[in-house]
């Protein structure tokens, strides 16, 4: 059993440069009577699983090798192959092996992935950059989402126990990826989400700079003109995004949004409510910063303003509350989005936004309508819906329209 569990950390050493859960994931025990091996007609061991041979029981390595061949005038270095199940690893080995695109095995028994991993060394394989194990369909998206480039080639393919039994598995996966890729956007009235993230929703884009899967790639630190025709937009959510932007982009995002919102269009904002941190700080109540890294009340109030890979500034707590004391509310903030350490490789939150300050950006951009909302409380019935607000219980909803047209309900 010591080269087992060898081979076990060996594998999740790799797996864990790209997936931190897999040592979670895998946190299971597994039931070795729910396994056996017996030699298929060619010699090579066959991986059974309560009494199903997850491999070709004839001969599971050109079984494997036999797929390759069929895909391979599929491959290129884009192009993404979608592997649904470990089994004995083969099917995963020859994959790896020989495909120049990249590799993403979907395993969802965790009982099995464990199993495997610690009788199999998928070193050599694993060590590709091209390769990636997932055990969920959520992981698979991520992902999927990390290597996908417009018009790239994408296979499927499922191990011949998992087709047995669950016939229909490969076609459901075919649908969750055909959902998320984006449909190009070629004009006419449009529903916008900006800084969805790994959010999907039917008819609507989506706007984003860390993912491929956007209709509109686009870095609004760095951007000046929306790519759009004036009077398309007919409805725009954002979610937990403009704290990521200064003002003087968020501006910019806010007249842009103005001139090509359609007449009566609706926006909405959500982001951390900057009163509410304020108040929490002031009444000690430590429990409203759940949501930051964990230290004294000062570094979690500057952690809500100004985050980087993980927690805040490291400013002496006594010069946080001196500040605090002696400077109006928006000095304060604008003294703590100072703190920025701008050589950090990542920096998350840099803004700090409330209800009168967001109010008076849409006012002089033109926005009329200007509320402040709740916790799926849009005017807005789409809206109200549950992909749409996060956070309920540290988040500013605004919403506001552009004056003109029949509002939309």
């Amino acid at each position: 059993m010591e080269t087992a569990q060898s081979f076990l950390e060996e594998n999740l050493s790799y797996i864990r440069r790209y997936h931190n859960r897999i040592d979670a994931d895998l946190n299971i025990e597994v039931d070795v009577n729910d396994f056996n091996f017996e030699n298929s007609s060619a010699g090579d061991p066959v991986l059974y699983y309560r009494g199903l041979a997850l491999n070709n029981i004839d001969d599971p390595v050109a079984e494997a090798q036999e797929l390759v061949k069929k895909i391979l005038d599929q491959d290129n270095e884009d192009a993404i192959h979608i592997l649904i199940g470990m089994g004995t690893g083969y099917e995963f080995k020859v994959f790896a092996q020989n495909l120049l695109g990249k590799v993403i095995l979907l395993e969802l028994r965790a009982e099995i992935l464990k199993f495997i991993l610690e009788l199999v060394d998928f070193s050599d394989e694993l060590r590709s950059q091209h390769v990636c194990i997932t055990t969920t369909t959520s992981q698979l998206i991520e992902a999927f989402s990390t290597v996908y480039t417009k018009d790239c080639n994408i296979t499927f393919n499922i191990i011949k126990g998992y087709k047995q039994v669950a016939p229909n598995l490969t076609d459901e996966i075919k649908k969750l990826i055909e959902t998320i890729i984006p449909e190009e956007y070629t004009g006419g009235s449009l529903k916008l989400n900006i800084g969805p993230g790994k959010w999907f929703e039917k008819g609507w884009k989506r706007l984003d700079c860390y993912t491929n899967l956007t209709n509109f790639n686009i870095d609004l630190r760095k951007m000046t003109h929306l790519p759009l025709r004036d009077d398309v937009l007919e409805k725009v959510f954002s979610s937990h995004c403009i704290e990521h932007i200064e003002d003087e982009h968020l501006d910019i995002l806010i007249k842009e949004l103005y001139r090509t919102m359609q007449p009566g269009g609706i926006l909405r904002f959500s982001c951390p409510d900057a009163d509410q941190a304020l108040e929490a700080y002031r009444a000690g109540n430590k429990a409203w910063f759940f949501w930051v890294v964990q230290d004294s009340m000062e570094k979690m109030l500057m952690n809500t303003f100004v985050s980087y890979e993980q927690g805040g500034p490291k400013v002496p707590d006594e010069i946080v509350k001196e500040k605090f004391e002696t400077l109006e509310k928006e000095e304060f903030l604008r003294w703590c989005i100072s703190q920025v350490d701008r050589n950090r490789p990542y920096i998350a939150h840099i803004n700090a936004h409330y209800f009168d300050k967001l109010y008076k950006k849409l006012d002089a951009a033109g926005f009329v309508n200007i509320k402040r909302s709740t916790y799926r409380g849009s005017e807005d019935e789409e809206l109200r819906g549950e992909m749409f607000d996060l956070y309920p219980d540290f988040s500013l909803y605004v919403e506001c329209r552009k004056p003109g047209g029949l509002p939309n309900s």
